[in-house]
């Protein structure tokens, strides 16, 4: 061991007042700092302090070769983007005015089905099955569906019998519903185990029961509103019970944001944790949105030229479909059969479609002869009463161009408008219009079914004893919707009540951004039916 060496006590002495006066120094330096800094705050105050990454100590470049980690790459949110035409009406899947492809995928998105594909709903039921009806009822048929203990609403709250027993109040009792004729057969609905089992009993046998309860609604936010059935969702969707819930809606500018639903329970969640569904309101800003890559795929009403524009953008994908949806002159029972007639024959089809659009390409039209008689209407008394709802600006632009095209036949003709509930609920049952111009997606079950005082999507008035009958032998599956069909022919071929406009017709783009069933978009499924499963194209 070295000896200690001893210090002398005046070296010592000098080192203690030094380090004392560099310590006053910093002690100095630290106050200015701090100073400066709570100055600087109070008057300009900056973003939050980051803090920075403790640096690496150096390492050599053979090593740093070898034994240096990756960094980790970011992940990016998995989002599609659609584009859509601008949403002029809600969002309830059950409503006609509101029905548009958009408003089906959105709904098969967010809402749970008891049902899909026919198929039923395992992650929604346990089970689903005819049981025998009590005996303390005179119900004919009894459905038993079981509902799984996780299955909720995105706000936490239980998907339970509630849920059910509204959709079958509001569809069986309110104007303009879709899908209407099944739910009244429903004499009324029990439950047990706290909601999770449901029992509905039927007062009339539905063979197909498996097409009921899809898109449940959430009912405890729904049922005490001051909105009607048909407004309700005008704006919103409250929650989800599906595997996305809605986000956002911004109408200035034309957003809708879906997110992942982090409360669904079942076993494939979904695929992105993004949908974006943007509002399109020219072929100009839809082929830069697809440029740049704002949006992915569009589902628009064509244009004059927006075929031939998207056809000729690099890297695209184009097709036109077909919807369910048709644009129908509905008259009913305040004009005579012969009157009726008479309207039809003024109507040119071609014409007033083009008017209504707005383009003369991409139209599907029937092929008629326009052969126009108008003696019984132009001396009717009075003017031929068009109702139609203002929110729709197609069917508006069609009843505008009809009023016109009658005049110029010498028949008198005036507008009434209001939303399409008020027109089957309170217009068309007090007679204060002749027809109704409408996009129309009603099946033949409903729209000749007798529906008053308050028709579903019963447009005509029509009532027949016979007709009931045939369509309660129909949803016991003792005729096929095919004889009905055939049936509901015959009766427009002697009523001669609907004059179908056009077809809705949809222009589907797809970009190079995206990744769905197939490679190619002919081979995709009909509208947004696939929507679920399409995922963005990784770099």
């Amino acid at each position: 061991m070295p000896p200690s060496v001893a210090v002398p006590v005046h070296v010592r002495k000098h080192a203690t007042s030094k380090i004392a006066r560099m310590m006053n120094k910093h002690r100095v330096f630290l106050a200015t700092i701090s100073a400066a800094v709570l100055v600087s705050c109070s008057a300009n105050p900056g973003p939050a302090p980051v803090e920075k990454e403790p640096e690496s100590p150096p390492v050599s470049s053979a090593a740093s070769s070898t034994s240096a980690a990756p960094k980790p790459e970011k992940k990016t949110k998995k989002s599609v983007s659609i584009g859509i035409d601008p949403i002029t009406g809600g969002l309830n899947p059950h409503v006609l005015s509101d029905d548009s492809v958009f408003v089906r995928a959105l709904a098969t998105l967010v809402l749970p089905s008891a049902f899909l594909g026919g198929e039923i709903n395992a992650d929604l039921l346990t089970s689903a099955q005819e049981i025998a009806p009590p005996t303390s009822t005179s119900a004919v048929q009894t459905v038993r569906y079981t509902i799984r203990s996780e299955a909720q609403w995105s706000d936490g709250t239980p998907i339970t019998v509630s849920d059910f027993q509204y959709l079958w109040e509001a569809k069986s009792t309110n104007p303009g519903v879709l899908g209407a004729s099944k739910y009244r057969a429903i004499a009324g609905i029990r439950s047990s185990n706290g909601g999770r089992t449901v029992d509905v009993d039927f007062s009339a046998k539905v063979a197909d029961w498996r097409d009921l309860f899809s898109a449940l609604l959430p009912s405890h936010l729904l049922r005490d509103s001051d909105a009607s059935f048909t407004s309700v969702m005008a704006h919103s969707i409250p929650a989800s019970g599906w595997k996305y819930s809605l986000a956002s809606v911004d109408k200035q500018r034309g957003i809708l944001t879906l997110n992942r639903n982090d409360r669904f329970w079942g076993k494939n969640p979904a695929k992105n944790e993004t949908i974006t569904f943007s509002e399109v309101r020219d072929v100009t800003q839809g082929a830069e949105m697809l440029r740049t890559g704002q949006i992915h795929y569009l589902d628009i009403t064509p244009t004059e030229v927006a075929r031939e524009a998207f056809e000729l953008m690099p890297n695209t994908q184009v097709r036109t479909q077909e919807s369910p949806l048709t644009l129908q002159l509905i008259a009913n029972l305040n004009l005579s059969e012969a009157q009726r007639a008479e309207l039809r024959s003024l109507v040119d089809r071609r014409l007033i479609a083009k008017l209504a659009m707005g383009r003369s390409s991409d139209l599907v039209v029937a092929s008629e002869s326009y052969e126009p008689h108008a003696e019984l209407l132009a001396s009717l008394g009075r003017d031929v009463r068009i109702g139609v709802d203002p929110a729709d600006p197609h069917a508006e632009n069609a009843a505008r161009a009809l009023v016109d095209l009658l005049a110029r036949h010498g028949v008198g003709a005036k507008l009434v408008t209001t939303d399409t509930a008020s027109l089957l609920g309170t217009k068309l049952i007090d007679g204060s219009v002749d027809a109704i111009m409408t996009w129309n997606s009603a099946n033949n079950l409903d729209r000749y079914q007798c529906s008053r005082p308050k028709p579903a999507t019963n447009f005509t008035n029509w009532c027949n004893k016979q007709t009931d009958v045939e369509i309660s032998e129909v949803l016991a599956g003792v005729r096929t919707p095919e004889d009905f069909n055939a049936i509901a022919s015959n009766i427009e071929t002697s009523q001669h009540f609907t004059t179908e406009i056009t077809k809705d017709l949809r222009l589907q783009v797809r970009g190079s951004g995206i990744v769905g069933p197939d490679p190619q978009l002919d081979q995709w499924p009909e509208d947004l039916a696939a929507l679920a499963t399409w995922t963005p194209k990784e770099d």
